[in-house]
């Protein structure tokens, strides 16, 4: 008598939620892409965003690991949120979540959200938030987590969502700029670099040419003009209506915005000007 026999299938392995480690790294850029495709950036971005940002911990990056491998990620950054004038607390702000398409349906989204919890309390977290489109937001973050929609626009704070989002505000100000009687006749000469250093994001090069204006990574060439600024800065035209030159020299005069290069740009068009 012949007895067959049959093999059990193979049991997958087990997901294991931990905390980051360096040599995760390739496996989490290839989740990010999985989930926003490789123009979400790369690996250089990635660490400038996560690693090697101050006050970076592991436990800012939440990790479902498959067979040694990341199959999902979740990323967070702690600050501190000021309410009112002496008043401020410690938030979580969080993002980039990830899955790979092996392992969805799995509820890992809210798994992961509470694996961070007893961390962030243990790091004195007393809130949560996050960016997110009304969709997911219905969906996932509202019933799920519990989250409520805050206005994104404040008093003190506009959401931008991404460098390249913020480069393409630049760029289109830039043509504005370079449309004005004065910086048309300086652009005649020569095209102008501005490089920007705003807290929080990427550095970048704004080129003001006499035919159109472009906003791309720093190069490794000297700037005309070099400007570092907070955001708010930015933003405060926008939120108070304040002409930007005016904003500009209040900032500079308190020192929340440094400008090197300036005597370079106003000797540029002084010459400029006694060309014509």
């Amino acid at each position: 008598m012949q007895v067959s026999q049959q093999r059990a299938p193979a049991k997958s392995p087990e997901l294991v939620f931990q905390y980051y480690s360096a040599g995760l790294e390739p496996g989490i850029l290839r989740v990010l892409h999985a989930g926003f495709g490789e123009q979400w950036g790369d690996g250089a971005y990635w660490r400038w965003k996560n690693p090697a940002r101050p006050g970076f911990s592991p436990q800012d990056i939440t990790l479902v690991v498959q067979a040694d491998q990341p199959v999902a990620c979740f990323h967070l950054a702690l600050r501190s949120l000021q309410l009112g004038p002496g008043l401020s607390i410690p938030c979580s702000v969080e993002g980039d979540f990830a899955i790979e398409p092996r392992a969805r349906g799995r509820g890992l989204p809210r798994r992961g959200y509470f694996f961070t919890s007893d961390s962030l309390a243990e790091r004195s977290v007393v809130l949560r938030t996050g960016f997110s489109s009304p969709e997911l937001f219905e969906r996932l973050y509202k019933p799920a987590f519990g989250h409520r929609m805050m206005p994104t626009v404040t008093a003190q704070y506009r959401k931008i969502l991404s460098d390249r989002l913020l480069r393409e505000k630049l760029r289109e100000f830039g043509d504005r700029l370079r449309s004005r009687p004065r910086m048309q006749r300086l652009l005649e000469q020569r095209p102008l670099t501005v490089r920007l250093e705003i807290s929080g994001f990427q550095p970048c090069d704004l080129v003001l040419a006499r035919d159109g204006a472009s906003c791309h990574d720093s190069g490794a060439g000297r700037p005309d003009l070099r400007v570092r600024a907070p955001y708010p800065v930015l933003a405060a035209t926008r939120m108070r209506r304040v002409p930007a030159s005016v904003v500009l020299v209040r900032n500079m005069l308190s020192g929340r915005v440094r400008v090197r290069g300036l005597m370079r740009i106003l000797a540029l068009f002084a010459i400029a000007g006694a060309r014509t």
